[in-house]
């Protein structure tokens, strides 16, 4: 929980033209447009308005979760972070019962 405390919470407007740049190495040489207009509805604009973290501060806190790429972008694996959430998620749970357990002790007096 200590960790997770640590963590912000960012809305954020994604830098699709970076995102198709990066796309497009992919690819290579197929319509970029026309596949990012059908997979990730970036041309109506649902795409743009994100929620998520920065990678420097999750760097500072969780280190391995960051990539680094050739470019210097950092990017998080999201995926290892899931684990973390759920450990957090599960302390709380223990805390929460353990409360519950004493409110109801305190009742009973």
């Amino acid at each position: 929980m200590d960790i997770i405390k640590k963590v912000n919470v960012y809305n954020y407007d994604f830098d699709t033209e970076k995102l198709k740049e990066q796309y497009a190495l992919l690819l290579e040489g197929k319509d970029v447009k026309e596949h990012y207009s059908d997979e990730l509805n970036i041309d109506n604009g649902k795409y743009n308005d994100r929620i998520g973290f920065l990678a420097d501060e999750i760097k500072t806190i969780l280190p391995n979760l960051v990539i680094e790429d050739e470019n210097g972008y950092l990017s998080i694996n999201y995926v290892e972070l899931v684990p973390v959430l759920v450990s957090a998620i599960n302390d709380l749970e223990k805390k929460v019962a353990f409360l519950e357990t004493e409110i109801d002790n305190l009742k009973n007096k």
